[in-house]
């Protein structure tokens, strides 16, 4: 498990105070899983969203194993409705292609008009996710509250929210 194709190996990084240390580690298919089953992670799934009118941008980040109702998630936080972006406003929003949206493509969003949206049950337990470093080949290990607090001090509108599941 702590050996990595290629000679990649997990990296530490320590984040500017106060925000805790992250882990990161290439992603060998199947593995990430395994490695979330050992130490309580959770991993994330993220949907990019544009308003009806394409004027109004939304990240939403639950964890991997949901499957979010995004029609009642619409209705309970008052949005238009919701088409997923297309590659094309993915690259020109956030620097990112499908595959690889993460909250860090927050990051490249200039002008701040994308408002993340991030399921409370992430903070649950050890409050510890799995997000792509905007890129699939790797795994980012941070504390849930740290993201948010990342996120809101580059300038992005951040909700924590119950997103409802399918059944």
């Amino acid at each position: 498990m702590d050996r990595f194709p290629s000679g990649q190996r997990e990296q530490t990084v320590n984040l500017p105070a106060p925000l805790s240390v992250v882990r990161i580690h290439p992603c060998p298919p199947g593995d990430v899983f395994l490695y979330e089953r050992r130490f309580l992670f959770a991993l994330c799934r993220f949907y990019c969203f544009l308003g009806e009118k394409r004027q109004s941008f939304y990240l939403i980040t639950v964890k991997g194993n949901k499957k979010a109702d995004l029609n009642a998630f619409r209705k309970s936080n008052g949005m238009p409705r919701l088409s997923f972006a297309t590659p094309a406003e993915l690259y020109d929003i956030l620097s990112l292609t499908p595959g690889s949206v993460s909250p860090f493509g927050l990051l490249n969003d200039a002008e701040r008009k994308v408002a993340f949206y991030i399921d409370k049950q992430l903070f649950e337990g050890n409050g510890i996710i799995g997000v792509h470093p905007n890129d699939n080949t790797a795994t980012v290990w941070i504390k849930t509250a740290d993201l948010v607090e990342l996120i809101r001090s580059h300038g992005n509108a951040c909700f924590v929210v119950d997103i409802p599941t399918v059944e």
